[in-house]
């Protein structure tokens, strides 16, 4: 059979944690539809989605615009777009499948609308409208975004969200979500779609990357505990701190690895301890190989968790908004920056340990069963 072609919505050299996404993701559609010949766009810059204008974004243009006042990449993006489409070049257009990969897709505050998002309208609004009846469009592990405790009550109250996210259910053929307050969001708006955990926990079988023996506890700091505030008076002189002085507690009993997803943690880590061991890459299958040799996480960063899961291993994850609860999905613990001292992260990191054994037959259930709800989710395609 002929390799079918997959436009996935996803970022590009972006973020790890969206590359572990993707990678699980692409994993799950060989399981069912076999041979697929990749196309990616980056949503971040949709412009992407045309192949003669790559090079925009993949030659570091955008980001450098990125820099300049008054401009941004996303301006240029949109400028290059309004010229005519040619067809045969277009990801989408010809595309046998669509897939929006997994990430928040349901956010709300203040300002700040899902509504509004870069890469709806070029993507989905401009080029799938035209091609609905014949492809279809997998919404695959769409989250949420918002303040840690929210309990989804601010897009009830928003017109503008509410409608965006009906309109983008019903375009779907398939939507799974990854955490229960994506449920809750979509079931006050009379919608419902599966709980399934994030494909991320697969990423590491699409290449094939085994557990290894166990060597070093992986730790991941992220000033403030995460990416944003979201108003909740987040303390990041004080979790700095704590952080710090739970490192110190451990740093000498075990071989402590500072796992850094951009430069700016590898800066942080180095405030913390400038002779901490550190591992940084450009390559995110270095990062899954990295992780298969870890004992157990204490992370900020929720795919960290899952990555380190993927291989049978426990963490202890600490954030400051709701995508941190989607670990609850996979066995895992997890806590509001704000409410976390040394005490505490000392007293979770010595249960990782006496658990890990539970954890890593416990996580072989659960990623069976994941792996079942979703080829289950894919029939309907």
């Amino acid at each position: 059979m002929k390799a079918k072609n997959l436009a996935i919505i996803t970022t590009l050299n972006h973020n790890i944690g969206d590359d572990f996404v993707r990678e699980g993701i692409l994993y799950l559609l060989e399981k069912k539809f076999g041979d697929i010949k990749v196309f990616n766009i980056h949503k971040h810059i949709p412009i992407t989605v045309r192949k003669e204008f790559e090079w925009i974004y993949s030659s570091g243009l955008t980001r450098a615009i990125d820099k300049l006042p008054g401009i941004s990449g996303l301006y240029l993006s949109k400028v290059l777009d309004s010229l005519p489409i040619i067809r045969n070049t277009d990801k989408i257009l010809n595309a046998d499948i669509l897939v929006q990969s997994g990430a928040p897709v349901y956010w709300c505050h203040q300002a700040n609308h899902c509504a509004d998002n870069e890469w709806y309208k070029p993507l989905i609004i401009k080029r799938y409208m035209k091609i609905k009846r014949h492809i279809p469009f997998l919404d695959i592990a769409a989250g949420s975004c918002q303040a840690y405790f929210s309990d989804g009550y601010e897009f009830v109250n928003c017109d503008r969200c509410a409608s965006y996210i009906r309109e983008i259910h019903n375009l779907a053929q398939v939507t799974t979500i990854r955490d229960k307050l994506a449920k809750k969001i979509l079931n006050s708006l009379g919608l419902d779609a599966p709980v399934i955990p994030c494909p991320s926990i697969f990423a590491s079988a699409r290449f094939g990357i085994e557990p290894q023996e166990p060597r070093y506890v992986c730790l991941n700091y992220m000033r403030g505990g995460g990416h944003y505030d979201f108003d909740q008076n987040i303390n990041i002189s004080y979790w700095e701190r704590t952080f710090s002085t739970f490192y110190n507690l451990i740093k000498d009993k075990y071989d402590c690895v500072f796992v850094c997803h951009n430069q700016r943690e590898l800066q942080d880590a180095k405030k913390i301890d400038h002779q901490a061991k550190i591992f940084i890459s450009r390559n995110h299958k270095e990062y899954l190989r990295f992780y298969a040799q870890a004992k157990c996480g204490v992370v900020n960063r929720v795919h960290a968790a899952f990555a380190i899961a993927g291989f049978g291993r426990p963490s202890f994850v600490i954030g400051s908004d709701s995508r941190i609860r989607m670990v609850e999905e996979i066995g895992l613990r997890h806590a509001f920056v704000s409410e976390v001292d040394a005490k505490k992260l000392l007293a979770e990191f010595e249960h990782l340990l006496k658990e890990g054994k539970k954890y890593q037959e416990a996580i072989l259930g659960t990623k069976r069963q994941a792996y079942q709800d979703y080829m289950a989710a894919l029939e309907k395609v």
